[in-house]
């Protein structure tokens, strides 16, 4: 047996204060979860009837992926509060395979809808071609989060900050419908952006400092919801032009 920190292979394990059960991320998971789920469940349900079956189907896709995940995480950290590391450590893979598939349904279904809106008023297919975009960047920044805290799951203080931000980027995925207008999609920025502020002010409190996982990811996040935001409102017709001759087949 072993009697100092050091493992088997070399590498010295980190001080169990760091990797004790905190009850923090339990409810910040609860409070994440909860509330994409609602919205991805609200969502499928606003969808129309009139909706052609691929889209209707795409649409069940993702909310399954995404109540999917968010229930394996949900999983993942009461077994972390009970402290039972193995299990939650063969529930991962799984989840990251969910998590990585569930945004990739989302852009799916905003290229079908808009391919279905080809051929109705410009400012619906104008709408549906931004969204595309909007999805895309939502997708990526929440990938790059997620991959970053699959990378860092040995250090359990980068893993449970990664996932805290991956938790918040896909949000706006579940939450935002078919539709949003800008102000519901600042609204829904606003509050994963007023969470993070809240696990931001927790590290400044407990550490002393924001901790280094904060500091190198929530500039990118505000990057994309400042851009998604941006190509909302302003519509440029230049992007609207490449993403029309992507969707046509032209590029």
């Amino acid at each position: 047996m072993l009697t100092s920190r050091k493992l088997a292979n070399g590498v010295y394990r980190r001080p169990n204060r760091k990797s004790a059960p905190q009850q923090y991320y339990l409810l910040m998971c609860g409070a994440v979860s909860g509330l994409s789920i609602y919205g991805a469940v609200r969502t499928v349900l606003a969808q129309p009837w009139t909706a052609p079956p691929v889209s209707q189907g795409v649409a069940a896709a993702g909310v399954v992926l995404a109540v999917a995940w968010f229930s394996v995480l949900m999983a993942q950290t009461v077994l972390v509060q009970l402290q039972r590391s193995f299990d939650h450590r063969r529930l991962g893979a799984f989840g990251a395979m969910v998590g990585l598939a569930s945004p990739c349904v989302a852009v799916a279904g905003a290229v079908l809808r808009a391919q279905e809106r080809a051929n109705l008023s410009p400012e619906l297919y104008a709408q549906a071609e931004v969204m595309v975009v909007v999805h895309l960047l939502n997708a990526v920044i929440f990938m790059i989060c997620l991959s970053l805290a699959v990378a860092r799951r040995e250090t359990s203080d980068f893993h449970r900050r990664w996932m805290v931000m991956a938790m918040l980027a896909l949000v706006p995925e579940a939450v935002m419908g078919r539709d949003p207008t800008a102000l519901g999609l600042l609204t829904i920025y606003g509050v994963t952006d007023s969470l993070l502020l809240v696990s931001l002010g927790r590290d400044r409190f407990r550490l002393g400092r924001v901790h280094r996982a904060y500091r190198t990811g929530v500039w990118p996040l505000i990057l994309v919801q400042a851009m998604a935001l941006g190509l909302y409102i302003g519509r440029w017709p230049a992007l609207l032009a490449v993403i029309d001759s992507g969707l046509s087949g032209r590029i």
